[in-house]
Protein backbone atom coordinates (compact mmCIF):
# COMPACT_ATOMS: atom_id res chain seq x y z
CA UNK A 1 0.00 0.00 0.00
CA UNK A 2 2.88 2.36 0.82
CA UNK A 3 5.84 2.22 -1.52
CA UNK A 4 9.46 2.87 -0.60
CA UNK A 5 9.48 5.62 -3.21
CA UNK A 6 6.65 7.40 -1.40
CA UNK A 7 8.58 7.36 1.88
CA UNK A 8 11.78 8.47 0.23
CA UNK A 9 9.99 11.25 -1.64
CA UNK A 10 8.67 12.99 1.46
CA UNK A 11 11.20 15.77 0.93
CA UNK A 12 8.84 17.08 -1.78
CA UNK A 13 6.52 18.14 1.04
CA UNK A 14 9.23 19.95 3.02
CA UNK A 15 8.42 23.65 3.54
CA UNK A 16 11.03 25.88 1.90
CA UNK A 17 11.59 29.42 3.12
CA UNK A 18 14.77 30.05 1.11
CA UNK A 19 12.98 31.84 -1.75
CA UNK A 20 10.11 33.37 0.23
CA UNK A 21 10.83 36.79 1.77
CA UNK A 22 7.72 36.57 3.96
CA UNK A 23 8.84 33.31 5.55
CA UNK A 24 12.34 34.70 5.93
CA UNK A 25 10.94 37.43 8.19
CA UNK A 26 9.86 34.82 10.74
CA UNK A 27 12.08 34.46 13.85
CA UNK A 28 15.18 32.31 13.52
CA UNK A 29 13.83 29.73 15.99
CA UNK A 30 10.62 29.20 13.97
CA UNK A 31 10.21 25.72 12.51
CA UNK A 32 7.88 24.88 9.64
CA UNK A 33 6.15 21.54 9.03
CA UNK A 34 3.84 20.15 6.38
CA UNK A 35 1.18 18.33 8.41
CA UNK A 36 -1.96 16.26 8.21
CA UNK A 37 -3.70 15.01 5.12
CA UNK A 38 -0.99 16.01 2.64
CA UNK A 39 1.52 13.70 4.36
CA UNK A 40 -0.99 10.86 4.57
CA UNK A 41 -2.07 11.17 0.93
CA UNK A 42 1.54 11.37 -0.29
CA UNK A 43 2.35 8.12 1.48
CA UNK A 44 -0.74 6.49 -0.04
CA UNK A 45 0.25 7.66 -3.50
CA UNK A 46 -2.77 9.95 -3.78
CA UNK A 47 -2.64 13.59 -4.89
CA UNK A 48 -2.34 16.01 -1.98
CA UNK A 49 -4.90 18.69 -2.77
CA UNK A 50 -4.36 20.89 0.27
CA UNK A 51 -1.07 21.42 2.06
CA UNK A 52 -1.34 22.67 5.61
CA UNK A 53 1.72 24.28 7.16
CA UNK A 54 2.31 24.29 10.90
CA UNK A 55 4.51 26.93 12.53
CA UNK A 56 6.26 25.92 15.76
CA UNK A 57 8.21 28.32 17.98
CA UNK A 58 6.31 31.51 17.15
CA UNK A 59 3.87 33.86 18.78
CA UNK A 60 0.87 35.32 16.88
CA UNK A 61 2.63 38.68 16.88
CA UNK A 62 5.56 37.15 14.98
CA UNK A 63 3.33 36.12 12.08
CA UNK A 64 1.58 39.50 12.04
CA UNK A 65 4.94 41.26 11.93
CA UNK A 66 6.00 39.09 8.98
CA UNK A 67 2.90 40.20 7.03
CA UNK A 68 0.51 37.30 7.62
CA UNK A 69 -3.21 38.06 7.93
CA UNK A 70 -5.22 36.38 10.72
CA UNK A 71 -8.26 34.25 9.95
CA UNK A 72 -10.97 34.76 12.55
CA UNK A 73 -10.57 35.99 16.08
CA UNK A 74 -10.04 32.94 18.24
CA UNK A 75 -8.43 30.45 15.86
CA UNK A 76 -4.64 30.73 15.36
CA UNK A 77 -4.62 30.41 11.55
CA UNK A 78 -3.02 32.97 9.26
CA UNK A 79 -2.96 33.58 5.51
CA UNK A 80 0.26 34.18 3.59
CA UNK A 81 -0.05 37.74 2.14
CA UNK A 82 1.06 36.67 -1.35
CA UNK A 83 0.13 33.01 -1.87
CA UNK A 84 -2.87 33.09 0.54
CA UNK A 85 -1.78 29.66 1.80
CA UNK A 86 -2.83 28.80 5.36
CA UNK A 87 -0.27 28.70 8.16
CA UNK A 88 -1.39 27.54 11.60
CA UNK A 89 0.42 28.14 14.87
CA UNK A 90 1.14 25.10 16.98
CA UNK A 91 -1.59 24.96 19.59
CA UNK A 92 -3.19 22.97 22.34
CA UNK A 93 -6.88 22.90 23.13
CA UNK A 94 -9.02 22.46 26.19
CA UNK A 95 -12.63 21.33 26.28
CA UNK A 96 -14.85 23.92 27.94
CA UNK A 97 -18.33 23.14 26.62
CA UNK A 98 -20.46 20.79 24.57
CA UNK A 99 -20.03 20.30 20.85
CA UNK A 100 -17.25 20.94 18.39
CA UNK A 101 -17.20 24.65 19.24
CA UNK A 102 -16.70 24.14 22.96
CA UNK A 103 -12.90 24.54 22.97
CA UNK A 104 -10.36 27.08 24.14
CA UNK A 105 -7.12 27.18 22.14
CA UNK A 106 -3.69 28.10 23.39
CA UNK A 107 -1.19 29.07 20.69
CA UNK A 108 2.29 30.14 21.70
CA UNK A 109 5.97 29.59 21.01
CA UNK A 110 6.11 27.06 23.85
CA UNK A 111 3.75 24.54 22.21
CA UNK A 112 5.75 21.66 20.73
CA UNK A 113 5.10 19.72 17.54
CA UNK A 114 4.17 16.62 19.56
CA UNK A 115 1.63 18.61 21.62
CA UNK A 116 0.02 20.00 18.50
CA UNK A 117 -0.20 16.61 16.77
CA UNK A 118 -1.68 15.07 19.93
CA UNK A 119 -4.89 17.08 19.48
CA UNK A 120 -5.54 15.68 15.98
CA UNK A 121 -8.20 13.08 15.31
CA UNK A 122 -6.50 10.02 13.79
CA UNK A 123 -2.93 8.79 13.89
CA UNK A 124 -2.78 8.74 10.07
CA UNK A 125 -3.53 12.48 10.20
CA UNK A 126 -0.97 13.19 12.92
CA UNK A 127 2.22 13.01 10.87
CA UNK A 128 4.45 15.88 9.78
CA UNK A 129 7.37 16.58 7.44
CA UNK A 130 9.89 19.18 8.56
CA UNK A 131 12.07 21.53 6.54
CA UNK A 132 14.72 18.81 6.46
CA UNK A 133 12.30 16.46 4.64
CA UNK A 134 12.19 13.95 7.49
CA UNK A 135 8.98 12.34 8.72
CA UNK A 136 7.85 13.17 12.27
CA UNK A 137 5.49 10.45 13.49
CA UNK A 138 5.15 10.44 17.29
CA UNK A 139 1.86 8.51 17.38
CA UNK A 140 2.44 5.65 14.97
CA UNK A 141 0.53 6.97 11.98
CA UNK A 142 2.82 5.31 9.45
CA UNK A 143 2.41 1.84 10.96
CA UNK A 144 -1.38 2.32 11.11
CA UNK A 145 -1.36 3.45 7.50
CA UNK A 146 0.54 0.30 6.52
CA UNK A 147 -1.93 -1.82 8.50
CA UNK A 148 -4.97 -0.05 7.04
CA UNK A 149 -6.12 1.04 10.51
CA UNK A 150 -8.09 4.14 11.46
CA UNK A 151 -7.24 4.78 15.12
CA UNK A 152 -7.68 7.83 17.32
CA UNK A 153 -4.64 9.67 18.66
CA UNK A 154 -5.95 10.20 22.18
CA UNK A 155 -9.18 9.98 24.23
CA UNK A 156 -9.72 13.65 23.34
CA UNK A 157 -11.12 12.29 20.06
CA UNK A 158 -14.50 11.95 21.77
CA UNK A 159 -14.58 15.65 22.68
CA UNK A 160 -15.34 16.75 19.10
CA UNK A 161 -18.40 15.06 17.52
CA UNK A 162 -17.40 16.18 14.02
CA UNK A 163 -14.63 13.59 14.24
CA UNK A 164 -17.18 10.78 14.21
CA UNK A 165 -18.61 12.04 10.91
CA UNK A 166 -15.13 12.51 9.46
CA UNK A 167 -14.22 8.97 10.48
CA UNK A 168 -17.29 7.67 8.64
CA UNK A 169 -16.31 9.72 5.61
CA UNK A 170 -12.77 8.27 5.70
CA UNK A 171 -14.31 4.77 5.83
CA UNK A 172 -16.03 5.49 2.53
CA UNK A 173 -12.86 6.89 1.01
CA UNK A 174 -10.70 3.92 2.09
CA UNK A 175 -13.15 1.01 2.40
CA UNK A 176 -10.32 -1.48 2.90
CA UNK A 177 -9.29 0.26 6.13
CA UNK A 178 -10.80 -0.93 9.40
CA UNK A 179 -11.71 1.17 12.41
CA UNK A 180 -9.87 0.28 15.62
CA UNK A 181 -12.27 -1.29 18.16
CA UNK A 182 -11.34 1.26 20.82
CA UNK A 183 -12.06 4.10 18.38
CA UNK A 184 -15.43 2.57 17.54
CA UNK A 185 -16.17 2.42 21.26
CA UNK A 186 -15.47 6.12 21.64
CA UNK A 187 -17.83 6.89 18.75
CA UNK A 188 -20.66 4.92 20.35
CA UNK A 189 -20.06 6.74 23.64
CA UNK A 190 -20.32 10.09 21.84
CA UNK A 191 -23.78 9.12 20.63
CA UNK A 192 -24.88 7.72 23.99
CA UNK A 193 -23.67 10.86 25.77
CA UNK A 194 -25.65 12.97 23.28
CA UNK A 195 -22.49 14.77 22.23
CA UNK A 196 -23.51 14.47 18.56
CA UNK A 197 -26.68 16.45 19.29
CA UNK A 198 -24.60 19.62 19.32
CA UNK A 199 -23.48 19.17 15.71
CA UNK A 200 -24.40 21.95 13.33
CA UNK A 201 -26.35 20.25 10.52
CA UNK A 202 -24.59 22.22 7.78
CA UNK A 203 -21.24 20.85 8.99
CA UNK A 204 -22.57 17.30 8.97
CA UNK A 205 -23.94 17.83 5.47
CA UNK A 206 -20.49 18.85 4.18
CA UNK A 207 -18.87 15.68 5.50
CA UNK A 208 -21.81 13.57 4.33
CA UNK A 209 -21.50 14.82 0.75
CA UNK A 210 -17.75 14.12 0.76
CA UNK A 211 -18.41 10.61 2.00
CA UNK A 212 -20.86 9.94 -0.81
CA UNK A 213 -18.06 10.78 -3.23
CA UNK A 214 -15.87 8.06 -1.71
CA UNK A 215 -14.98 4.72 -3.20
CA UNK A 216 -17.64 2.86 -1.24
CA UNK A 217 -20.25 5.18 0.28
CA UNK A 218 -22.02 2.27 1.95
CA UNK A 219 -19.10 2.00 4.38
CA UNK A 220 -19.98 5.45 5.70
CA UNK A 221 -23.61 4.47 6.07
CA UNK A 222 -22.62 1.31 7.92
CA UNK A 223 -20.39 3.10 10.41
CA UNK A 224 -22.91 5.87 11.12
CA UNK A 225 -25.59 3.24 11.67
CA UNK A 226 -23.35 0.99 13.79
CA UNK A 227 -22.50 3.85 16.15
CA UNK A 228 -26.11 5.04 16.34
CA UNK A 229 -25.24 8.43 14.85
CA UNK A 230 -27.46 7.90 11.82
CA UNK A 231 -30.47 7.15 13.97
CA UNK A 232 -29.74 10.17 16.14
CA UNK A 233 -29.14 12.66 13.32
CA UNK A 234 -31.20 11.38 10.41
CA UNK A 235 -33.82 8.78 11.28
CA UNK A 236 -34.45 5.11 10.47
CA UNK A 237 -31.16 3.34 9.74
CA UNK A 238 -30.27 2.56 6.12
CA UNK A 239 -30.86 -1.00 4.94
CA UNK A 240 -28.42 -3.28 3.18
CA UNK A 241 -30.33 -2.56 -0.01
CA UNK A 242 -29.77 1.17 0.54
CA UNK A 243 -26.04 0.55 0.89
CA UNK A 244 -25.88 -1.53 -2.28
CA UNK A 245 -27.94 1.03 -4.14
CA UNK A 246 -25.81 4.00 -3.13
CA UNK A 247 -22.63 2.18 -4.17
CA UNK A 248 -24.22 1.49 -7.55
CA UNK A 249 -25.30 5.11 -7.88
CA UNK A 250 -21.78 6.29 -7.06
CA UNK A 251 -20.34 4.00 -9.74
CA UNK A 252 -22.89 5.37 -12.20
CA UNK A 253 -21.69 8.90 -11.44
CA UNK A 254 -24.92 10.26 -9.96
CA UNK A 255 -24.12 13.58 -8.21
CA UNK A 256 -23.69 13.32 -4.46
CA UNK A 257 -26.52 15.72 -3.61
CA UNK A 258 -28.96 13.53 -5.56
CA UNK A 259 -27.74 10.40 -3.81
CA UNK A 260 -28.09 12.22 -0.49
CA UNK A 261 -31.63 13.28 -1.29
CA UNK A 262 -32.59 9.70 -2.06
CA UNK A 263 -30.87 8.33 1.05
CA UNK A 264 -32.50 10.88 3.34
CA UNK A 265 -35.93 10.49 1.76
CA UNK A 266 -37.35 8.84 4.89
CA UNK A 267 -35.38 10.91 7.37
CA UNK A 268 -36.92 13.14 9.97
CA UNK A 269 -33.79 14.16 11.86
CA UNK A 270 -31.87 17.39 12.10
CA UNK A 271 -29.77 16.82 9.00
CA UNK A 272 -32.76 16.64 6.66
CA UNK A 273 -33.85 20.09 7.80
CA UNK A 274 -30.90 21.78 6.11
CA UNK A 275 -30.80 20.06 2.73
CA UNK A 276 -29.78 22.56 0.04
CA UNK A 277 -32.59 23.65 -2.25
CA UNK A 278 -31.37 21.49 -5.11
CA UNK A 279 -31.35 18.45 -2.87
CA UNK A 280 -34.74 19.30 -1.42
CA UNK A 281 -36.04 19.23 -4.96
CA UNK A 282 -34.46 15.83 -5.56
CA UNK A 283 -35.67 14.52 -2.23
CA UNK A 284 -39.24 15.40 -3.17
CA UNK A 285 -38.71 13.93 -6.64
CA UNK A 286 -37.45 10.61 -5.32
CA UNK A 287 -40.25 10.49 -2.78
CA UNK A 288 -42.79 10.94 -5.56
CA UNK A 289 -40.95 8.55 -7.79
CA UNK A 290 -40.35 5.45 -5.72
CA UNK A 291 -38.86 2.30 -7.13
CA UNK A 292 -42.23 1.29 -8.53
CA UNK A 293 -42.13 4.14 -11.02
CA UNK A 294 -38.75 3.07 -12.33
CA UNK A 295 -40.11 -0.43 -12.83
CA UNK A 296 -43.03 1.13 -14.67
CA UNK A 297 -40.61 2.89 -17.00
CA UNK A 298 -38.73 -0.35 -17.66
CA UNK A 299 -41.98 -2.22 -18.26
CA UNK A 300 -43.03 0.35 -20.86
CA UNK A 301 -39.87 -0.32 -22.79
CA UNK A 302 -40.27 -4.08 -22.44
CA UNK A 303 -43.82 -3.85 -23.76
CA UNK A 304 -42.57 -2.02 -26.83
CA UNK A 305 -39.82 -4.58 -27.41
CA UNK A 306 -42.31 -7.43 -27.07
CA UNK A 307 -44.70 -5.96 -29.64
CA UNK A 308 -44.89 -8.10 -32.80
CA UNK A 309 -44.31 -5.13 -35.08
CA UNK A 310 -44.88 -1.41 -35.57
CA UNK A 311 -48.64 -1.87 -35.43
CA UNK A 312 -50.65 1.09 -34.29
CA UNK A 313 -52.09 -0.58 -31.22
CA UNK A 314 -49.08 -1.64 -29.11
CA UNK A 315 -47.01 1.43 -30.02
CA UNK A 316 -49.85 3.80 -29.19
CA UNK A 317 -50.41 2.10 -25.86
CA UNK A 318 -46.74 2.28 -24.93
CA UNK A 319 -46.49 5.87 -26.13
CA UNK A 320 -49.50 6.86 -24.04
CA UNK A 321 -48.11 5.11 -20.96
CA UNK A 322 -44.75 6.80 -21.44
CA UNK A 323 -46.33 10.21 -21.97
CA UNK A 324 -48.46 9.77 -18.86
CA UNK A 325 -45.30 8.92 -16.91
CA UNK A 326 -43.50 12.00 -18.24
CA UNK A 327 -46.38 14.33 -17.46
CA UNK A 328 -47.08 12.86 -14.03
CA UNK A 329 -43.61 13.87 -12.92
CA UNK A 330 -43.54 17.18 -14.81
CA UNK A 331 -40.53 16.07 -16.84
CA UNK A 332 -41.23 18.29 -19.88
CA UNK A 333 -40.51 21.27 -17.63
CA UNK A 334 -37.71 19.48 -15.78
CA UNK A 335 -35.76 17.55 -18.42
CA UNK A 336 -32.73 17.19 -16.14
CA UNK A 337 -34.86 15.01 -13.87
CA UNK A 338 -35.15 12.47 -16.66
CA UNK A 339 -31.38 12.04 -16.77
CA UNK A 340 -31.26 11.62 -13.01
CA UNK A 341 -34.00 9.03 -12.76
CA UNK A 342 -32.69 7.06 -15.74
CA UNK A 343 -29.22 6.98 -14.20
CA UNK A 344 -30.86 5.80 -11.01
CA UNK A 345 -32.79 3.06 -12.79
CA UNK A 346 -29.70 1.91 -14.67
CA UNK A 347 -27.58 1.88 -11.51
CA UNK A 348 -30.13 -0.29 -9.73
CA UNK A 349 -30.31 -2.50 -12.83
CA UNK A 350 -34.06 -2.24 -13.08
CA UNK A 351 -33.64 -2.77 -16.79
CA UNK A 352 -30.90 -3.59 -19.26
CA UNK A 353 -28.78 -0.40 -19.42
CA UNK A 354 -28.44 -0.57 -23.22
CA UNK A 355 -32.16 -0.93 -23.84
CA UNK A 356 -33.06 1.67 -21.25
CA UNK A 357 -30.50 3.99 -22.82
CA UNK A 358 -32.24 3.65 -26.19
CA UNK A 359 -35.56 4.45 -24.55
CA UNK A 360 -33.99 7.45 -22.80
CA UNK A 361 -32.74 8.84 -26.11
CA UNK A 362 -36.24 8.75 -27.52
CA UNK A 363 -37.77 10.40 -24.46
CA UNK A 364 -35.09 13.10 -24.51
CA UNK A 365 -35.79 13.74 -28.17
CA UNK A 366 -39.42 14.24 -27.30
CA UNK A 367 -38.64 16.69 -24.52
CA UNK A 368 -36.39 18.66 -26.86
CA UNK A 369 -39.18 19.27 -29.39
CA UNK A 370 -40.51 22.87 -29.29
CA UNK A 371 -44.20 23.00 -28.43
CA UNK A 372 -44.60 26.77 -28.62
CA UNK A 373 -45.87 26.72 -32.20
CA UNK A 374 -48.38 23.98 -31.40
CA UNK A 375 -49.67 25.99 -28.45
CA UNK A 376 -49.98 29.17 -30.53
CA UNK A 377 -51.90 27.40 -33.28
CA UNK A 378 -54.26 25.82 -30.76
CA UNK A 379 -54.89 29.18 -29.12
CA UNK A 380 -55.60 30.82 -32.50
CA UNK A 381 -58.17 28.10 -33.21
CA UNK A 382 -59.61 28.52 -29.71
CA UNK A 383 -58.74 24.92 -28.90
CA UNK A 384 -57.64 23.53 -25.56
CA UNK A 385 -53.90 24.32 -25.58
CA UNK A 386 -52.94 21.65 -23.04
CA UNK A 387 -54.83 18.95 -24.90
CA UNK A 388 -53.34 20.02 -28.23
CA UNK A 389 -49.79 19.92 -26.85
CA UNK A 390 -50.42 16.50 -25.28
CA UNK A 391 -51.79 15.16 -28.56
CA UNK A 392 -48.81 16.50 -30.49
CA UNK A 393 -46.41 14.93 -28.00
CA UNK A 394 -48.25 11.63 -28.26
CA UNK A 395 -47.95 11.58 -32.07
CA UNK A 396 -44.28 12.49 -31.86
CA UNK A 397 -43.62 9.84 -29.25
CA UNK A 398 -45.41 7.19 -31.31
CA UNK A 399 -43.13 8.04 -34.21
CA UNK A 400 -40.01 7.99 -32.06
CA UNK A 401 -40.86 4.66 -30.45
CA UNK A 402 -41.55 2.79 -33.68
CA UNK A 403 -38.59 0.53 -34.69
Amino acid sequence: MISDAAEQGLSALAPDRSADPVLQRLPQQARLYCVGGAVRDHLLGEPDVDRDTLVVGCEPEDLLAAGFRPVGRDFPVFLHPTTHAEFALARTERKTGQGYRGFVFQASSTVSLEEDLARRDLTVNAMAVGEDGRLQDPYGGLSDLRAGLLRHVSPAFSEDPVRLIRLARFSARWPDFRVAPETLGLCKAMVQDQEVDSLVPERVWQEFIKGLQGRRPSAMLHLLSETGAWQRLIGPPPTEADGAAVDALARAGLPADRMAAWLLRAGAGRLTAVLPKTSLHWQAFFERQGLGQFVELAQSWRALQAAPGPSEGPTTAVAQASLDWLMRHDLPRRPDDLQGCLAFAQALRLEDPHLLGQYAERLESLLALPMGEVAQQAAARQQDVRQAVAQARLHQLESLLRP
